[in-house]
């Protein structure tokens, strides 16, 4: 039986508030991201509004998350935001727990820092998360409850066709820490089987001929994409 409810509602209505991802470790622990940059958690998520808990996570009120949470382990969740941060929890038991966020895709520029939103985020285990932004970079960390500095970088786009918009990273998913798979906005497939190695690690092959949107891999042996059209 499929049920449905809201668990948020309210003002600002002439800009309603969406749930823009989610992700469920299991039957008895569910956490989403909200529009307004919330993370909403459940240990009960059949029981209705009453069921979840809301906390305040992105710095900078009002900024939205891109979409993109992974809980490896029932001690650790993962999220990526559009200002460039991660964000984590590593005390998921309580629904009160309190998040943090780091800042991870931050570029100098003459007028001041500016951020590069994270288009994706996926752990296979506590001890490898892979993140992507829409400027085609790869960020991967053996410790991503830590600081920022815990994150590395590679723009993997700059490699494969010498211009890092070209095109743009859109999500990422790795079933297993020796498999990662990322698409992007030209229809192009990227994978690796060492997602910490560099761009040199990453291949790339053209799949279809327009922009895929998502990729879900629930193992090494299969992974589901979808295009804006509604194909897959």
């Amino acid at each position: 039986m499929v049920q449905a409810g809201a668990i948020r509602s309210g003002p600002p209505f002439a800009n309603p508030i969406q749930i823009a991802a989610i992700t469920c470790r299991s039957t008895r622990f569910c956490v989403a991201l909200d529009t307004l940059g919330n993370v909403l958690s459940s240990r009960t998520p059949t029981r209705g509004a009453s069921a979840w808990a809301i906390r305040p996570v992105l710095r900078g009120g009002g900024i939205p998350p891109t979409g993109a949470v992974s809980c490896p382990s029932a001690h650790l969740c993962v999220g990526a935001g559009v200002q460039g941060q991660i964000i984590t929890s590593t005390a998921l038991a309580d629904t009160r727990t309190r998040w943090k966020d780091v800042f991870i895709d931050t570029i100098k520029t003459v007028n001041g820092p500016f951020s590069q939103p994270l288009s994706g985020v996926s752990c296979p285990s506590v001890k490898l998360c892979v993140a992507t932004d829409w400027v085609g970079n790869v960020f991967t960390s053996r410790h991503p409850a830590g600081r920022a500095s815990a994150w590395s970088e590679t723009n993997v786009k700059l490699a494969f066709f010498g211009d890092p918009l070209h095109p743009s990273l859109a999500g990422v998913s790795c079933p297993t820490p020796s498999l990662c798979v990322a698409v992007d906005g030209g229809g192009n497939v990227l994978s690796s089987t060492d997602p910490t190695g560099g761009a040199s690690a990453w291949t790339s092959s053209n799949v279809v001929a327009t922009a895929i949107r998502g990729v879900s891999c629930p193992s090494a042996s299969l992974c589901v994409a979808v295009t804006p059209a509604g194909t897959c």
